[in-house]
């Protein structure tokens, strides 16, 4: 699950069965946009966000844990999240920010399809 402040999203297979999807290197989601179709289910995306890197082909078998899929962090959410820290943040937060500032590929979602 995803803590703080994420630098990209993971999406995992939650099934196994032969992955089908039409999303391409670059392409933008919005929450609920569908990623991929794992046999019967849908995998749709949790987060704005830029598709960086699709870690499964299109046709290919899946197994629950594989990875799918991995989505940038949408560049106005990460802005409303800092201003949000300005506002109301707290100083224990800051280590949470300086975690992300110096990894920000900490941070993985599980979705289950």
């Amino acid at each position: 699950m995803c803590h703080g402040f994420c630098g990209f999203v993971r999406v995992l297979s939650g099934v196994l069965a032969h992955l089908s999807t039409r999303l391409k290197l670059g392409d933008y989601v919005n929450p609920g946009t569908l990623i991929a179709r794992i046999g019967d289910f849908e995998v749709r995306s949790p987060v704005p966000g830029e598709i960086r890197e699709l870690d499964s082909r299109d046709g290919s078998s899946v197994k629950p844990g594989d990875p799918l899929a991995d989505l940038s962090a949408d560049p106005g959410h990460v802005w409303e999240a800092l201003r949000a820290l300005y506002l109301v943040g707290q100083p224990a937060d800051l280590n949470r920010l300086r975690l992300w500032q110096s990894q920000p590929d900490n941070a993985i979602v599980i979705l289950r399809a």
